[in-house]
């Protein structure tokens, strides 16, 4: 190694370059008599001076509702470890290997500039591992109705479901909805089967899941979850009422100027009956109902029932059959 001249019992030697490696190390001394001490006992030192190299094994899941995610990194050295950026943890100490430290909780946003590095115990410093991007979110997406179920019966339902997430992004595969019986099903248990694109309206007009609600999910890529019950109960009718019972009755012997004409229905979802005479505009009339009609011509009358959903059906009679207002000829 190198050897030394004793100054008041403590020797200095400087010894040449080493390579790195594990060294045993003692001493000899000569006394100015020249006689030759045994060797004194063995020390062993270490030269390290090769830094840790680091590398990311299993970056941290992006976009993750976890605050406090879980990171996977190798290290070719033990060694302390030192945080950067916006990330801390309490682990302290890496291994030679894989290492997963558990970041101490985060807030919501974005990470861009969280880096790590190990200093082993010579004190050499490892290369700064810059991790990769990640987002935090923990807020479910919004989600609205932005056409709702209609109160009442209707021919159709024109539905439009918007669901939005500025961080994590709405995840399109399990944002769908379904079809519950009561407002308290609307939740995890509900069955998701049918599709919808946020901000596109879709046509429900047919009656099978009439009486039931829709209940919407939005799932954004975080796995943050919202639902929203519709307002109303589907109520789809697309029957035509029953056509009306329409009659025409001459109220006196012969008193063909003011026929009474009535008319009924027994559709559950009923609205109101027109009535048209000759083609002409149809007006909303209750029964019975008189018209003004002009005597000895033929005439046409018109009644259509109308439902509640705008489903209509008509009936049509002539009036009268026969007409004879001429007075008979008297010869005398």
């Amino acid at each position: 190694l190198g050897s030394g001249t004793c100054v008041l019992g403590t020797v200095t030697i400087s010894s040449s370059a080493l390579s790195d490696g594990t060294y045993s190390v003692y001493s000899i001394q000569t006394d100015v008599s020249g006689n030759i001490s045994s060797n004194s006992t063995t020390l062993s030192i270490t030269i390290d001076t090769t830094a840790p190299v680091l590398s990311e094994v299993t970056p941290i899941p992006t976009p993750s509702n976890d605050t406090t995610p879980l990171l996977v990194f190798n290290s070719t050295n033990t060694g302390s470890i030192a945080y950067g950026g916006a990330c801390t943890s309490s682990t302290g100490s890496a291994f030679a290997g894989s290492n997963a430290p558990t970041f101490d909780a985060l807030a919501e946003g974005t990470y861009t500039n969280c880096t790590i590095e190990v200093t082993d115990q010579a004190g050499n410093v490892s290369n700064t591992l810059n991790l990769t991007t990640f987002v935090i979110d923990t807020t479910a997406p919004t989600l609205s109705f932005s056409n709702n179920v209609l109160s009442g019966p209707t021919q159709s339902d024109t539905i439009e479901i918007t669901s939005a997430d500025s961080l994590a992004g709405i995840n399109t595969s399990l944002s769908q909805f379904a079809y519950v019986a009561n407002v308290g099903d609307c939740n995890v248990s509900a069955s998701f089967t049918n599709s919808y694109s946020s901000g596109t309206p879709f046509v429900i007009n047919t009656q099978t899941n009439n009486g039931k609600y829709i209940c919407a999910r939005s799932v954004d890529n975080a796995g943050n979850i919202s639902y929203l019950i519709s307002a109303n109960d589907l109520n789809i009718d697309i029957i035509a009422p029953t056509v009306p019972n329409l009659n025409i009755n001459i109220l006196a012997p012969y008193d063909i100027d003011n026929p009474e004409i009535t008319f009924s229905s027994s559709d559950l979802n009923f609205s109101h009956f027109t009535v048209s005479i000759d083609g002409g505009p149809p007006s909303t009339q209750t029964s019975p109902y008189t018209p003004s009609i002009t005597p000895a011509i033929y005439h046409t009358v018109t009644v259509t029932a109308y439902d509640l959903a705008g489903n209509s059906s008509s009936e049509t009679t002539d009036y009268p059959p026969v007409i004879d207002i001429t007075a008979p000829t008297v010869n005398y």
